[in-house]
């Protein structure tokens, strides 16, 4: 029973970031965290991930994976590396993993954005680490960086600025996970959701939706949701309905497009309709349940 409640708990937690008493339904997770039942510790490591990283959170979310055994303990390196955006300590937890245990495809990408984003901060920490774990895990690092990345990443910003609209949209379908790793790409995608150029306007779309999938809820993605919502009515079926389907992803923090979506859902033909629909469904998902 209890496992099924802190479901109920981080149900609500990630759908409803304005309810007034997310700080203690936030508590209520973390105190589950050092759950001694498995079950219900792993279930309340799945709601702060979807769940932006907040400082009050931090210390509890480090505690839990140094508790942590067997799958429980893969769980929540997962969280780890969510809260090593906004804490040291669990940069640093983060840190140690990659340098003393094989990189998986989520570690590895969790220790490349890190390094991506704040390179400063993950270097002070790194010189932190003993020898020889710190020789490992920075040759590690390197070795989880293509071959001319830094080239790609200018080559990339130059062409999203670029004069000629065709240009533009290239780069845009070219964005992958690596790249989104990059904050000033990352920007640069929200200005091209106000591109003059249409099918700018709809690949910048679709690489916001990209970054929702792979990074989740980020500033970029919030700064970028006024645009996606005035292209929600634009007259491109195309680009109305690639800005929903981004609108379903985001879910319960796009709730000041609720109005907008509505419309959609009333006023469009069977694609945009349908789109619109699917995105309110998964906005307004709380409401719902509470209705039910």
């Amino acid at each position: 029973m209890r496992t099924w409640a802190v479901w109920a708990v981080g149900r609500v937690a990630a759908h409803r970031q304005d309810h007034p008493a997310i700080d203690d339904l936030r508590d209520a997770l973390c105190t589950s965290l050092l759950d001694d039942v498995p079950a219900v510790a792993r279930m309340a490591m799945y709601a702060p991930c979807s769940m932006p990283p907040v400082e009050r959170c931090a210390r509890r979310v480090v505690d839990a994976f140094e508790s942590a055994r067997g799958s429980v303990r893969e769980t929540s390196v997962g969280l780890v590396g969510h809260y090593a955006t906004v804490c040291d300590d669990a940069l640093r937890l983060l840190i140690q993993i990659a340098a003393t245990h094989d990189l998986d495809g989520p570690l590895q990408h969790a220790v490349f954005r890190a390094a991506r984003e704040d390179r400063d901060r993950v270097v002070r920490l790194v010189d932190l680490v003993g020898e020889p774990a710190r020789s490992r895990l920075i040759e590690r690092i390197r070795s989880s960086v293509p071959e001319g990345f830094p080239q790609q990443v200018e080559t990339c910003l130059e062409d999203l600025e670029a004069d000629e609209p065709g240009v533009v949209t290239a780069a845009c379908q070219r964005v992958d996970a690596r790249l989104l790793c990059e904050p000033s790409v990352r920007e640069r995608l929200v200005a091209c959701l106000a591109h003059e150029d249409l099918n700018v306007r709809r690949e910048a779309t679709l690489a916001i939706g990209k970054l929702v999938r792979i990074h989740g809820i980020d500033t970029e993605v919030l700064s970028a949701m006024g645009m996606l919502e005035q292209n929600l009515v634009d007259t491109d079926r195309n680009l109305a309905s690639f800005s929903a389907w981004v609108f379903e992803r985001i879910g319960p923090p796009a709730r000041s497009a609720i109005a907008t979506l509505e419309r959609a859902s009333a006023e469009g033909d069977d694609i945009m309709r349908h789109a619109a629909s699917a995105a309110l469904k998964r906005v307004r998902c709380d409401e719902e349940t509470e209705r039910s």
